[in-house]
């Protein structure tokens, strides 16, 4: 199974090089177009809880060539703090399901967006 590309896209901060976001979000990723035929379902897995069967959500055209990409909406009572998520890309093989994992992403939820920046220039 191709390994499962990864995207976390939302408003986010470079304060402390880390991705901050607000509620509400969603957790985006990409998959491998070539793999999507082999996909039986996606798991989502927020910190080190079980992984949550999230079926095989809806799909649009990606940035990126060969890719489509793919939209959960994140639990709004998610507690405000660090975090990190990762996709497994699910596939069922002779009636045995495989997973395979995405590399863990960490952000950290804040309770209030940041600030929008000022005094940007152009020169």
């Amino acid at each position: 199974m191709k390994r499962l590309a990864w995207l976390l896209l939302f408003a986010s901060s470079a304060a402390f090089g880390q991705t901050h976001v607000t509620q509400p979000f969603h957790y985006f990723f990409d998959e491998a177009n070539a793999a999507l035929p082999t996909v039986n379902h996606y798991e989502l897995k927020v910190d080190l809880g079980t992984p949550l069967n999230i079926g095989l959500p809806t799909g649009t055209a990606s940035t990126i060539a060969g890719q489509t990409t793919f939209s959960v909406l994140a639990d709004p009572a998610l507690s405000t703090g660090s975090h990190s998520f990762l996709v497994r890309a699910c596939t069922t093989t002779s009636g045995t399901v495989g997973c395979a994992d995405s590399p863990f992403l960490a952000f950290v939820l804040d309770p209030t967006a940041p600030p929008a920046p000022t005094n940007l220039r152009v020169q």
